[in-house]
């Protein structure tokens, strides 16, 4: 059976209209004291949400992942080769070993021996200063396919000059391409010894050939999923109002002193974006415990990173954050 329906169009005064003038008419913003509601915020997301589950040939739920950065390298007219066996002989004439640091990808150093383990190369750097890093990075020469990049090295670090310790050993280098890029945890030194014993070409006993050494400090905490904050998951208390702002969703909830939300979470990784617009005044207590946000890079950008805890077990969170005084949520980010 078919049932046919007729839409009626009206005007803002209850006037009866043609679509053709519906179609055309602009629509009516909310008054300020609608717009800066949560619920407005919440009731315009659901306006254009599909409220029932369904399956659809044509329609599919959208995700949005977060990953955040902070990679911070050592200035390269601040690192200098202090001590080495290298020669710019043979092979590396005309090849000092300046150019290891000189920040051009496109001069190297060349040994003019195969290393071994036996006869390895071994590079000692100043940072100009004690500096934290766990990250180095070798860009090496492309070379029709020959592998001159280290394969098998051990990092070792020092603050003195004198008293070395060992940061690292690495016996297959990760390679791609013509770099190669190697991790270890957070370490703080002023001197870093690298000697190499093993290239990627053949059985190891190879040319090495290094264009740049790049230390890094790098802080990468990937795969997070982005909920919006009007989420039901999240139970709001106090004084929050919505409101908008260049965001992830259109909107950002902001809570006075004494707000708090609570929610409960499944993963191992808890972040808080917030707008710039906005107060980031609150604090964060996970499983009753309260919580520090890992170090956060400054960021001008409308939407940013203000919180990321710590790496937690695995499993489900409880969790509540309360204004200190004003404080904004752009959106919160959950890590499996």
């Amino acid at each position: 059976t078919l049932v046919r329906t007729n839409t009626v169009y009206k005007d803002a005064n209850g006037k009866v209209v043609s679509a053709e003038q519906a179609s055309v008419t602009d629509p009516i913003e909310p008054s300020p004291a609608v717009k800066n509601s949560v619920s407005y915020a919440t009731a315009y997301r659901q306006s254009y949400e599909f409220q029932k589950q369904f399956e659809s040939d044509y329609f599919y739920t959208r995700s949005y992942s977060y990953n955040y950065t902070d990679n911070i390298s050592v200035p390269k007219n601040e690192v200098t080769v202090t001590d080495t066996n290298y020669t710019a002989t043979g092979w590396g004439k005309g090849m000092p070993i300046t150019n290891i640091s000189d920040g051009k990808t496109n001069t190297y150093i060349h040994t003019s021996w195969q290393v071994t383990q036996n006869n390895p190369l071994r590079l000692t750097f100043d940072l100009g200063a004690e500096r934290k890093i766990n990250r180095i990075s070798f860009n090496c020469r492309n070379n029709n396919g020959m592998l001159e990049t280290p394969k098998e090295f051990t990092v070792e670090g020092c603050l003195d000059g004198s008293n070395w310790f060992e940061v690292a050993t690495f016996t297959d280098a990760p390679r791609s391409g013509n770099t190669v890029t190697v991790n270890f945890d957070d370490t703080t030194l002023r001197y870093c010894r690298i000697v190499i014993s093993k290239a990627h070409q053949g059985n190891g006993s190879y040319y090495i050939v290094i264009g740049e050494v790049t230390f890094t400090h790098a802080t990468e905490v990937l795969g997070g999923k982005l909920i919006n904050p009007d989420n039901n998951m999240f139970t709001y208390k106090g004084h929050w109002y919505g409101a908008q702002a260049k965001s992830n969703f259109g909107h950002v909830y902001v809570g006075k002193k004494g707000a708090t939300v609570t929610f409960e979470f499944e993963g191992t990784r808890l972040g808080i974006l917030s707008s710039n617009a906005y107060g980031r005044d609150y604090e964060v207590t996970i499983d009753k415990k309260k919580v520090d946000s890992i170090d956060l890079k400054q960021d001008s950008s409308a939407s940013y990173a203000s919180f990321i805890s710590g790496e937690l077990a695995s499993g489900k969170h409880k969790v509540t954050i309360k204004c200190k005084g004003i404080a904004n949520i752009d959106s919160f980010v959950i890590y499996p």
